[in-house]
C-alpha cells in the first residue's frame, strides 16, 4: 500500500510540473471564448462539429475537456516557454514532446485526414479548442525562469496567489463572473476591421503576440520593472490587465471559429483573403456561405528550415511543418525554399 501512494503521489508531483497550471484561462475564459467561436461557424462546419460530439455537447461545453483529462504526456501541450527577453516566438522553444503551437498544426490535420476515425477526430477537436485558446494566455507563452508566472508569487488584491494563476482566472473573476457579459464583451471587439486582421498569420505569430502581451504583464503597473516574487497587485493593475484579457479572449474566439470554418468547409476555398476571412468568422447570421470554388494544394512549410512540402513528400508532416501555403508563389513569397525531393 505505501509503494502504491508513493507512485501515485509521484505521478501527481510530475503532473505539476509538466503543467503550468491546472485551470488556463479558468472556466469562463474557455468557456465564453468557445461560445463565440460556435455563434460563428458556418452551417457546414456547425454541422460537421455537432456530429463529432454528439446531441447535446457544444463547444464551450469541450473547451476545458483538455485540462480535465491533463496528464504527464499532454501537459506539456498547454503551453510553451518562450522567454520573455525574447521578440518572438521561435520553434527552437518547443521541445520534441511538442507544445502548444506544434499541437495545434497536429489536431488541425488530424481533424482533415479522411483516414482519422470518429475518435480520434473527436479528440483531436477537443484539443484544438482548448489549446487555441491557451495560446492567446499570455503566461502560456512567455516565461521569467518561473514557469510561466507559477514561481511569481504576489499579493493579489491582498490575497496570496502567483502571477499566472492570477492571468488564468483571478482578474477575470474579479471583474465579473457573469459568463454573458463576458460573452457581451468579447463580441463588441469583434468589429470588421479586427476579424480581418485576426484571422491573418499563423499560431507561430498568434504565440509572438501573447509573448507581447506577457511582456507587459510582468511590469508593475506605472513602471517598466519587472515584478518579482512578493509584488502586491491590486486595482491598477487589473485595470491594465483587463482591457488585453478581453483582446486576447475574442482574438481566440475569432480564430478558433477561422480554422474550423477552414477545416470542415464543404470545398477547398483558395487563398484567404480580407473578404473570406471576415465570411469566415462574422457568424452564419450575417454572411453567405463560399461554395462551389475548386480545390486546390495546400503546402506544408517548415517554419525551422524554411522549406515548404508538397502533400506527396515524406516531409510533408513533419514536427515544424506547421505553416500551410495555398500556393507555391505564396510559400516563396514568404521566404520559403522548395524541397530539393518532392520539388513542389
Amino acid at each position: 500500500m505505501k509503494n502504491r501512494v508513493t507512485a501515485i503521489t509521484a505521478l501527481i508531483f510530475t503532473g505539476l510540473l509538466v503543467s503550468p497550471s491546472v485551470w488556463a484561462w479558468g472556466r469562463i475564459g474557455h468557456r465564453v471564448a468557445a461560445q463565440m467561436a460556435e455563434s460563428r461557424l458556418t452551417p457546414h462546419a456547425l454541422a460537421a462539429v455537432h456530429d463529432l460530439l454528439g446531441p447535446g455537447e457544444s463547444l464551450a461545453g469541450i473547451s476545458t475537456w483538455a485540462d480535465e483529462h491533463r496528464n504527464p504526456n499532454s501537459g506539456a501541450w498547454h503551453y510553451v516557454d518562450v522567454p520573455i527577453t525574447e521578440s518572438r516566438y521561435d520553434p527552437k522553444y518547443c521541445p520534441p514532446r511538442g507544445c502548444v503551437v506544434s499541437k495545434i498544426g497536429e489536431f488541425r490535420r488530424v481533424l482533415m485526414n479522411p483516414l482519422a476515425d470518429k475518435l480520434e477526430k473527436q479528440e483531436a477537436l477537443k484539443y484544438l479548442v482548448h489549446s487555441i485558446e491557451d495560446l492567446h494566455q499570455p503566461m502560456h507563452v512567455a516565461d521569467n525562469n518561473d514557469r510561466g508566472g507559477n514561481l511569481t508569487q504576489v499579493q493579489f488584491l491582498n490575497r496570496g496567489s502567483n502571477l499566472h494563476s492570477v492571468w488564468d482566472s483571478k482578474i477575470i473573476e474579479h471583474a465579473s463572473e457573469d459568463k454573458q457579459k463576458w460573452l457581451g464583451d468579447i463580441n463588441s471587439l469583434a468589429n470588421a476591421r479586427n476579424i480581418i486582421e485576426w484571422s491573418k498569420g499563423m499560431p507561430e505569430d498568434w504565440a509572438t503576440e501573447s509573448l507581447q502581451a506577457a511582456k507587459e504583464a510582468y511590469y508593475l503597473p506605472g513602471t517598466r520593472t519587472v515584478m518579482r516574487s512578493g509584488a502586491r497587485l491590486g486595482d491598477d493593475y487589473c485595470r491594465t490587465a483587463l482591457p488585453v484579457i478581453r483582446s486576447q479572449l475574442a482574438k481566440a474566439g475569432i480564430r478558433l471559429a477561422f480554422l474550423l470554418n477552414e477545416i470542415f468547409r464543404s470545398s477547398a476555398t483558395t487563398q484567404p483573403t480580407e473578404k473570406t476571412a471576415l465570411n469566415s468568422a462574422v457568424g452564419p447570421e450575417s454572411r453567405g456561405v463560399a461554395s462551389g470554388q475548386t480545390s486546390q494544394i495546400v503546402y506544408h512549410g517548415n517554419v525551422s528550415s524554411k522549406i515548404f512540402h508538397s502533400p506527396s513528400c515524406k516531409n510533408y508532416n513533419c514536427k515544424n511543418c506547421t505553416r500551410e501555403f495555398k500556393s507555391r508563389e505564396a510559400a516563396v513569397a514568404a521566404g520559403f525554399k522548395p524541397c530539393g525531393m518532392c520539388n513542389p
